[in-house]
């Protein structure tokens, strides 16, 4: 057990000096950060597409700002009133990427104009699980890898590290909880020496289990950028701090002049809250979030006390039988567990094409 704990610093410290520790040989690249694109700004300081809310308006504002659709207001100088969304058509498409495109078709897959309270109801459904925002994220991500701003490489080796490194930890947990039971059924003459060891080893366990959820963080949270890309995500932040506390309706602008600035919609992309933003769209997705939130902590409770009292069973039948047993016990429970896995895998898979 002392050589998993062992075995897993090291992990945590090779994550740390390949995925952390930062080139103090970083090369400057000069970009005009505010001539970005809303999106890939976004992208660039989240790793992803974080807020589906927040991105899908800013595209919005961006395609507004580029020509390929109107935002029409009932008035220069309107603050509150309701507006139109319409398709254009005259806009020449060559330039045009291809998450944008994605964004057209989600917009006016059925009509051409839409109203601000049917934006409202489409966003609350362009859900992070739904297929549209995973090939959004996709075409975004294709083209900062052809930009060298992310490293393909790097990105699909923490992915790799990710998936093997979850599974070979899942297994290892239930085996050593299954040895822990075993072993507990080996009472020593000395009771108090037999309760330490066990003490010792379910202590040991815990640690286990602790380093494997920092592991997992450091995993997902690993930076897979290019220097190029480290070089542009300082610049965003530091962007980022200069617009903070920026309020768009000042100096009598109206909603109808504030949907042509660019900067509004980098704010929309860093997440930035302000009057004008929730004077554009009311964010139904906050709502949402609490909401799905709930759902999630209720599963997790769920989950946990299934394992629980799995957990007390598997040990009151490990108590029972004899090694032969406790051996047949062990691989049913595998071969559970890699069922478990590949059912929910093709669930999620019959549910994307189902989305299709």
């Amino acid at each position: 057990m002392l050589v998993l704990i062992l075995f897993n610093i090291g992990i945590i410290l090779w994550i740390y000096f390949n995925f952390y520790k930062e080139n103090k040989e970083l090369e400057t690249y000069d970009e005009n950060i505010k001539n970005i694109e809303p999106l890939e700004m976004g992208y660039i300081n989240d790793r992803k597409l974080s807020n589906n809310f927040d991105s899908v308006l800013a595209e919005i504002i961006n395609l507004n700002i580029k020509g390929y659709l109107d935002i029409e207001y009932n008035g220069d100088k309107t603050y509150n009133d309701d507006y139109i969304i319409k398709q254009r058509f005259d806009t020449p498409t060559n330039n045009i990427n291809n998450y944008e495109l994605l964004i057209l078709k989600f917009l006016f897959s059925k009509k051409t104009e839409i109203s601000k309270n049917e934006l409202e109801k489409m966003i609350e459904c362009f859900d992070s699980y739904d297929i549209q925002f995973n090939e959004l994220e996709d075409g975004i991500e294709n083209k900062l890898i052809t930009e060298n701003v992310i490293s393909k490489s790097k990105k699909e080796k923490i992915q790799n590290i990710k998936k093997v490194y979850k599974r070979i930890s899942f297994l290892l947990i239930i085996i050593l909880l299954i040895l822990n039971i075993a072993n507990s059924r080996a009472i020593s003459s000395n009771y108090i020496m037999t309760y330490a060891l066990q003490t010792i080893s379910f202590s040991y366990i815990i640690i286990y289990i602790l380093e494997i959820i920092i592991t997992y963080i450091l995993i997902l949270k690993a930076d897979f950028y290019t220097n190029k890309g480290k070089n542009l995500k300082n610049q965003i932040i530091n962007y980022k701090k200069e617009i903070l506390n920026k309020e768009f309706l000042i100096d009598n602008k109206s909603m109808a002049e504030i949907v042509n600035e660019k900067e509004f919609a980098n704010s929309l992309a860093l997440h930035i809250n302000t009057v004008a933003k929730d004077t554009f769209v009311y964010n139904k997705i906050t709502d949402n979030m609490a909401r799905k939130s709930k759902k999630v902590l209720l599963k997790v409770i769920s989950v946990f006390l299934v394992i629980l009292i799995a957990f007390l069973l598997l040990r009151k039948a490990i108590l029972t039988v004899d090694s032969t047993g406790k051996f047949f016990i062990f691989v049913i429970l595998i071969i559970i567990i890699a069922a478990w896995a590949d059912i929910t895998h093709e669930l999620a898979t019959f549910n994307n094409i189902n989305k299709k």
